[in-house]
């Protein structure tokens, strides 16, 4: 169900040769624990939408924030190589 591992994990399952079967009812099982989780989460969350935007409204804002600041210096100090 780790979303990173979950997008690579037919590599290791062919290397070890895992039947196709096997494979594809795992995948299955973890794909919609992942997806059930997901959605009870968005579901709860936007229920409690006021609440979560007051935490995280000036978070996001900050972020947002941060990265302008971060192209402009780049901008601003950016050379061409020869």
């Amino acid at each position: 169900m780790v979303p990173t591992i979950r997008s690579v994990i037919s590599i290791p399952a062919g290397l070890a040769r895992m039947s196709l079967p096997r494979f594809i009812f795992w995948s299955l099982v973890g794909t919609t624990g992942w997806t059930a989780a997901l959605s009870i989460a968005g579901y709860v969350l936007g229920q409690r939408y006021t609440t979560v935007e007051r935490y995280l409204g000036p978070i996001s804002t900050g972020i947002i924030v941060v990265l302008a600041i971060w192209y402009l210096w780049r901008l601003a100090t950016w050379k061409r190589r020869a």
